[in-house]
């Protein structure tokens, strides 16, 4: 099928010189003659791109317009570049070396975020970057839609991490030249973006009292207290508090201005990647029976869970092998999964020749992407061909997100695992897919249920660890300081989630005072089945849901279906288990949920004639105090 020119991004590479993309703040595009006004759509869709990650423009179009069909999402995201382009003048922002190749910010864009990166790694400095910092399009909310994945979410974390070893290096870089005043400004920023920082409080208490202001030091330090205290239900850990007693007794003189304040250390390997596989033993048992029978082996379980790191180590036990891809966004686009593991595979191996007459209908395949989708004959064959010819001398394929994959790619999927390769063809790639089962897997469980029967493949469900196996994970790991009190509040934080606990782990190597905080990934996962509990039920539905976790499932409360549900539901993918609902990440998750809504009802008595009685007052992270204490344990 012809395409129209005008509907590609110009190639330039010096279209965006003079052009700046600022993101922390409002989000704002200026260009040689002053600011650009940007439509909604159009700033959301520059902060997608900045991200760096090779996207489509069926996949924009999915992304940006969720709910219509792709063909009219594909018409809009054409007008909506057009409007974009005239607004700049005639100027390209973004380019697209391919007609079926992702498309990218044009070379020459000036953008904040990159710069925040490399003073933050230290490879350019800082200039005035801290002082225009704020939070990552700060005021705008998206629709659940477009953040359906919480990508921006991601964003927002991963920039404010940023910031934190920008300060922390400014700090350092300033105190050894003898600069206290600058490095003031950059604690009283820093505290002011991160309120309840006992790190950045302390720095900022250092610098008052060693340039003799004691009454500006405590002050600092009382103001921690009171945010602490609303935002967290928590009290200055030990350290803050004698940094404050020794100020308040023995005055500034006694304080270093960079106490407190230093450069993080990096993280122990372990902490990265634990070298053993601790509690997988049944799994792994079931994975070679698969692999005895000749199946393909789909690994299904809760995010973080574990099911990547179990299908890796396989993989690896067996030879050579290859982890892929599919990402959230592709499910509206016809085969835009199988072109993308496509892509990542020959870019892995990029001596991959494909057969000319395979080449050709992929081509076309791409131009036709977001229309009407192609399931001939033909169009398997060459995608079969494709990856064969990918993948050849690999023995095993690790494909992860399953539960991304278009209707398209599944039934490829299906027909590649059923085929008998070709005379001379050699022996086909054995496959272990990972997904998390959800609301928008039925199509996966459903293709996984066929080829079972078939006898083609295996699911393999992935759990939480036991209690017993979390303790010998956390044992493993030769982490300062953990003791069995310590192992024992990880386990009631973490609930056998061994994403979370390494989470956990590594936010209090970075900074020992913080509580446990739930990652964003955790965060979005989740947001989507709450928003539809609430839609379902309203504010009470989530009070609801939060109260059955705290108390473990014994309030008095009568529990309505969709949440009983939703609770059965995570207790299938190990997020809720058999020692007692209500683990802290998922409560906290659900308490940030709660926290938008308006005050709740009185709850309805469990089956008895007792009046209502009056609900406890919304408390957003009640956990943190009991969390306190372990985190004080750990810091010792």
């Amino acid at each position: 099928m012809p395409h129209d020119a005008s509907h590609t991004p110009a190639v330039s590479p010096a279209a965006a010189p003079g052009w700046r993309l600022r993101l922390l703040g409002r989000g704002e595009l200026w260009g040689p003659n002053g600011p650009v006004r940007l439509e909604r759509n159009q700033l959301v869709m520059l902060a997608y791109l900045v991200r760096g990650l090779p996207t489509t423009r069926p996949e924009l179009a999915a992304m940006l317009w969720p709910s219509v069909p792709a063909a009219t999402a594909g018409a809009n995201l054409r007008q909506m570049l057009r409007r974009l382009r005239l607004a700049c003048g005639g100027h390209e922002l973004l380019q697209q070396l391919e007609w079926n190749g992702p498309v990218s910010l044009a070379p020459g864009l000036d953008v904040d975020l990159w710069h925040l990166r490399d003073a933050a790694l230290g490879l350019k400095p800082a200039g005035d970057l801290l002082a225009h910092c704020g939070e990552l399009l700060a005021g705008r909310v998206l629709d659940g839609e477009l953040d359906a994945t919480g990508w921006l979410d991601a964003m927002r974390v991963e920039a404010e991490g940023r910031v934190r070893r920008l300060c922390e290096r400014e700090l350092q870089r300033l105190q050894d030249a003898g600069e206290l005043d600058a490095a003031l400004g950059v604690a009283e920023r820093w505290v002011r973006a991160e309120a309840t920082s006992e790190r950045a409080a302390r720095a900022l208490m250092g610098l008052h009292a060693a340039l003799g202001n004691r009454s500006a030091a405590l002050a600092v330090y009382e103001q921690l207290k009171r945010e602490l205290c609303v935002q967290l239900e928590a009290t200055p850990g030990p350290e803050t508090a004698a940094l404050a007693q020794r100020i308040r007794t023995r005055g500034a003189a006694s304080v270093r201005p960079a106490e407190g304040a230093g450069a993080a250390a990096p993280l122990p390997a372990a902490l990265l990647r634990p070298e053993r596989l601790v509690g997988r033993g049944g799994e792994w048992r079931a994975l070679e029976e698969a692999w005895a029978a000749g199946q393909a082996a789909f690994l299904a379980g809760a995010p973080g869970v574990g099911k990547s790191r179990l299908a890796v180590d396989f993989a690896a036990s067996r030879g050579p092998c290859l982890r892929v891809g599919c990402q959230p966004g592709e499910r509206p686009v016809a085969f835009a999964s199988a072109l993308r593991l496509l892509r990542q595979l020959r870019a892995e191996r990029p001596g991959t020749r494909l057969p000319g007459w395979a080449g050709r209908i992929l081509v076309q395949l791409a131009r036709d992407a977001g229309g009407s989708a192609p399931t001939a004959l033909a169009t398997y064959e060459a995608l079969a061909a494709a990856f064969r010819a990918a993948t050849q001398g690999l023995q095993v394929l690790v494909v992860d997100g399953l539960e991304h994959c278009d209707d398209a790619s599944l039934a490829f999927l299906e027909y590649l695992l059923g085929e008998r390769p070709p005379p001379g063809a050699g022996e086909p790639v054995r496959l272990l897919a990972c997904w998390t089962p959800g609301a928008g897997a039925a199509p996966v469980q459903a293709l996984v249920a066929r080829l079972g029967a078939q006898g083609q493949a295996r699911e393999v469900r992935v759990g939480a660890l036991s209690r017993a196996a979390t303790l010998e994970l956390l044992a493993s790991l030769g982490h300062p300081g953990l003791g069995a009190a310590q192992a024992e509040a990880l386990w009631r934080y973490a609930g056998g989630n061994p994403f979370l606990l390494l989470q956990a782990l590594r936010e209090q190597a970075r900074e020992p005072e913080a509580s446990p905080c739930a990652p964003a990934r955790l965060q979005a996962h989740l947001q989507p089945r709450l928003a539809a509990l609430g839609a379902e039920l309203g504010s009470e539905g989530l009070h609801l849901l939060r109260e059955l976790l705290e108390s473990g499932g014994r309030s008095g409360a009568v529990a309505a279906g969709p949440v009983r549900a939703l609770l059965a539901a995570l207790a299938e993918e190990g997020l809720v288990g058999p020692e007692g609902l209500g683990h802290g990440a998922l409560c906290q998750v659900v308490e940030a949920a709660c926290a938008a809504l308006p005050p709740r009802l009185p709850l309805l008595p469990a089956a008895s004639d007792a009046p209502p009685r009056a609900a406890a007052p919304l408390r957003p992270a009640r956990r943190a105090g009991k969390l306190q204490g372990a985190r004080t344990q750990l810091a010792g």
